[in-house]
């Protein structure tokens, strides 16, 4: 199930350190990272959705399906890496994509031992093999690394107030409200 998470950041002098050098301001980074994260879940879950019309699925389309979770998650990848962060986030964008690159790694290895499926029955001996445990591993770990950044990036409730206040000049503070959707049940 998906589960919308809300990020609220309050930032002091952000802007200054991100002008200048062609990165993103903070409002502009989430909102980009909200709109790929968006898209890519609109069509992973069309994919999913797609695959799971099919009653009972053939080796064919299992491997069909699988080779274009990939593709999704690539083109997500490639795009995400040409973004450029404000410097205050560039070490968590950094771990961002090497997460990612982790889990898209043991997804490309699903997808190879999927494509030597020869039966229904192997492709649900797929599910229960190593391969699969390592990218179950990995999908958890691109949960963590979205909890790790709420808890980080999360503002106590009572500091949003100040962005509304008319003598807080808006470069000097930043509210910034973002929903990844990233946090899944580990394997969906």
């Amino acid at each position: 199930m998906l589960v919308r998470i809300t990020v609220v950041v309050v930032v002091l002098g952000l802007t200054a350190s991100a002008c200048g050098n062609g990165a993103l301001t903070l409002p502009e980074y989430v909102e980009r990272a909200e709109e790929l994260t968006g898209s890519l879940r609109v069509d992973i879950d069309a994919a999913d959705d797609a695959y799971l019309a099919h009653d009972e699925p053939t080796v064919g389309q299992t491997q069909a399906y699988l080779d274009s979770r990939v593709l999704i998650r690539k083109e997500f990848l490639d795009a995400l890496s040409d973004v450029e962060p404000p410097s205050s986030l560039q070490e968590f964008h950094d771990t961002a994509l090497d997460v990612l690159r982790r889990f898209l790694a043991a997804e490309e290895e699903l997808v190879a031992l999927g494509s030597e499926a020869e039966t229904r029955s192997d492709i649900a001996a797929l599910w229960t093999s190593d391969v699969a445990a390592a990218w179950r591993a990995a999908d958890a770990d691109t949960i963590a690394l979205c909890q790790a950044a709420e808890e980080e990036l999360t503002a106590p409730e009572d500091l949003v107030e100040f962005g509304d206040l008319p003598w807080l000049p808006s470069e000097t503070a930043q509210v910034v409200s973002a929903a990844f959707g990233c946090t899944r049940t580990a394997g969906e």
